[in-house]
């Protein structure tokens, strides 16, 4: 069986286990947390000195297995970051660090669907249609496009690069 390291808190351990991208060490963890009776929404939202907390993380390394298990176990998935902090502006959340880091699948097939808010913009205003197109990722801005036009039109606004990246899509 594999040893985890201890930590203060499950909130804790929690954090860290993700920051670590230790996906076995969480899933025990969380069954402690669970045998504890003390599973909510703030064993998710310890954070560390860049303010980032566990499902920061697990979507800035692509986890989706993981990112899956936190959703499942209430995490927040409105969370945003404190701090500025590996490239990634204050107030991302973690559908916002995903499309920029270019997890389109982790955006496609986890996030969206499980109604994270398209809408949410970063303490730089940008947003995960803003990130689309930057990084012209196509099935992204494809889902954005069909399932949320608005959102595509105010990153139209900002962005004329989408334009080009729409033609593409539809013609």
């Amino acid at each position: 069986m594999k040893r985890c390291n201890i930590y203060k808190t499950l909130e804790n351990a929690v954090l860290q286990h993700a920051k670590n991208a230790d996906f076995d060490c969480l899933k025990v963890v969380i069954r402690e947390a669970r045998k504890k009776e003390k599973m909510n929404e703030a064993l998710f939202g310890d954070r560390d000195e860049h303010g980032w907390a566990a499902l920061h993380y697990a979507a800035f390394q692509n986890r989706s297995e993981m990112v899956e298990f936190l959703l499942a176990n209430k995490a927040n998935i409105e969370i945003k970051t404190d701090a500025d902090h590996k490239f990634i502006a204050k107030q991302s959340t973690p559908l916002i660090i995903a499309s920029k880091r270019e997890h389109t699948l982790l955006a496609t097939k986890v996030f969206i669907p499980t109604n994270a808010d398209v809408q949410a913009e970063n303490g730089e205003g940008e947003d995960c249609a803003y990130f689309a197109t930057v990084n012209e990722d196509v099935p992204l801005l494809k889902l954005i496009l069909t399932r949320y036009p608005s959102v595509a039109r105010k990153a139209y606004e900002k962005n004329g690069k989408i334009l080009r990246t729409r033609n593409r899509l539809i013609h």
